[in-house]
Formats: structure tokens, C-alpha cells, sequence
């Protein structure tokens, strides 16, 4: 379950637009949100990956006690699985304005361990688009800190985290991908034209001499 409370968040460059594909025919409109610099802490990591141990395992603890990051030379994180039907609520500077999205997907999760056992997540939001108006206040604020909050969001295993134009492999009773040629046949020796044994000449001397003795 991915569920946080109100907090600060910083929104990416842009907002996307793209077709996603809803069955094998129907392309519908939807709308990315890329997200940074949410900061958890190790309660909210361990009920967001269902793991409560991970968060320990991601840190060291220094002389005096404070906690840094074991992979501190590698990047980020990512995390493979989605977050379906999520409730997103933006909130926008002075005077407060407020942008609801719903229903949400939450992918393209990743996480860096910072310094005294927190990780700071990024992510991308994906709505429809009916939710265009209310994307629209958030146009003035692309790149700046806001503030962000989710709710109800159901973990998706099944997806690995990819739902956008993927094919279905036909594994079924064998057989190749939808598009791949068979694999060419090697043509085996007893396909062949066979070719007739040839008399070895030491045989062939042996008899000629043994045919000359009886004749004598």
C-alpha cells in the first residue's frame, strides 16, 4: 500500500502527453507527472516495498552512531512494480490552491538512502485525460517545490512496472514471438543425395589376380 501524508515534493521540467493503449485497438489520452525529493522514513519505506528490514540493510552507522548509506558510490534504486488507483492531491504555494488527481498509477519509482536513514523517492504520476483542468494550475509550478500527499495506493506485482505497448510472448505449445521467422533448418546428411561406394583398388587388384590363377 503506498500511503503518504502531505510533504514536500518537487515537480519535473514538464508535463507529458501520450496515447496508452487500453485492449489491442483503443489508444486513450494520458498524462504524465514526473516527481522528485519525497523523503520517507523507514516505517513508510518498509510499508511501501512490504519488506520493514530493507531500509536497515541500505545503511551503516559511523562512530558516533549516525547513520549514512552503505551504497553511498551507487545510484538510486528502482523499484519494478507499480501503484494502481491512487488518490494524488497536490498543494500550490500562498494563497493555497489545491490539485486532486484521481484515479492515479505511480511508477517509475527509484530511491537514495540519504544520510541519518531516510530515502528520498522519485517518481512519475500517470492520469487520464480528464483530469487536463486541474493539471493546468499546476503549469506555473513546473519545477519548484509544491507539496504532495497519496493515498490508497494498491501495489500491482503483475505488471513489472511496464504497461505501455508491451507485446505478450506466444509461449503457448512452443513456438516463437509474433513476428519472428522460423529458425532455419540444417539440412541433415540423410537429406542429401547419396553418392555410391566406391571399390577400393587394393580389392579390385586381389581379385583380378586370383581370377588370372584359376584361369591358368
Amino acid at each position: 500500500m503506498l500511503k503518504l501524508s502531505l510533504r514536500t515534493c518537487k515537480l519535473g521540467p514538464s508535463i507529458n502527453t501520450r496515447a496508452e493503449r487500453h485492449g489491442e485497438d483503443e489508444n486513450v489520452p494520458a498524462i504524465d507527472v514526473s516527481v522528485s525529493g519525497i523523503i520517507l522514513d523507514r516505517e513508510e519505506f518498509g510499508d511501501l516495498t512490504e519488506d520493514p528490514e530493507l531500509l536497515g540493510m541500505l545503511f551503516k552507522k559511523q562512530t558516533d552512531s549516525t547513520e549514512v548509506p552503505r551504497l553511498a558510490d551507487f545510484g538510486p534504486l528502482t523499484f519494478k512494480h507499480k501503484f494502481t488507483d491512487a488518490r494524488v492531491t497536490f498543494e500550490l504555494g500562498l494563497p493555497k490552491q489545491t490539485v486532486k488527481l484521481v484515479p492515479c498509477k505511480v511508477r517509475k519509482l527509484s530511491f537514495e538512502p540519504v544520510v541519518g536513514g531516510m530515502v528520498r523517492m522519485a517518481c512519475q504520476i500517470q492520469c487520464s485525460h480528464e483530469v487536463a483542468p486541474e493539471l493546468s494550475k499546476l503549469a506555473p509550478w513546473m519545477n519548484d517545490e509544491v507539496k504532495i500527499s497519496i493515498s490508497d495506493g494498491s501495489l500491482d506485482r503483475k505488471s513489472n512496472g511496464s504497461d505501455e505497448g508491451q507485446g505478450n510472448l506466444n509461449l503457448e505449445g512452443g513456438g516463437n514471438p509474433p513476428g519472428e521467422d522460423e529458425p532455419a533448418v540444417d539440412e541433415s546428411a540423410s537429406a542429401r543425395p547419396k553418392r555410391k561406394a566406391s571399390r577400393s583398388p587394393t580389392r579390385s587388384r586381389s581379385k583380378s589376380k586370383n581370377q588370372r590363377k584359376r584361369a591358368a
